[in-house]
């Protein structure tokens, strides 16, 4: 019994210091603000790059495995993103993550109708999704700015 205890209690000042080393890396981590550039048009939609700014306020790089994430207006999803493979920031660098994306037009009915139903024609924009950092998943939603 007392080397369960033991054992339980070596596990969670191990889990503790833990969570404090990666929440100090973590909270030194910025995801700037996420662009998106309009480009060439066709008749069921259109072609985006969205640009994604990683700035590693650490001392040491930050490695990101993957990052999956959605492009939505509202809450309608319009175009999927991630990342092709993993990467890594540099220590006190900022990294632009680029994605080339296709917004379909079929997605934008979805929107169009919830605009007409609540009233609200006015709705953000918007990447929401997480990044893998050596299994640790770190969620992130920013609003996107056009141009």
């Amino acid at each position: 019994m007392d080397k369960l205890l033991r054992n339980a209690g070596i596990l969670a000042l191990a889990y503790l210091i833990f969570n404090q080393v990666y929440n100090s890396i973590y909270n030194r981590i910025d995801f700037g603000r996420t662009r998106i550039k309009i480009g060439r048009l066709k008749t069921n939609g259109v072609f985006v790059k969205i640009t994604q700014p990683i700035q590693n306020n650490n001392k040491i790089s930050f490695p990101i495995d993957a990052i999956h994430a959605t492009v939505l207006y509202g809450e309608n999803p319009l175009a999927e993103i991630t990342l092709p493979t993993p990467i890594v920031i540099e220590a006190s660098q900022t990294t632009e993550l680029v994605f080339d994306t296709f917004l379909d037009f079929s997605y934008l009915g979805a929107s169009v109708f919830d605009m007409a139903n609540t009233g609200n024609w006015l709705q953000a924009l918007r990447v929401k999704g997480y990044a893998v950092s050596k299994g640790v998943v770190i969620p992130y939603e920013h609003t996107i700015s056009v141009g």
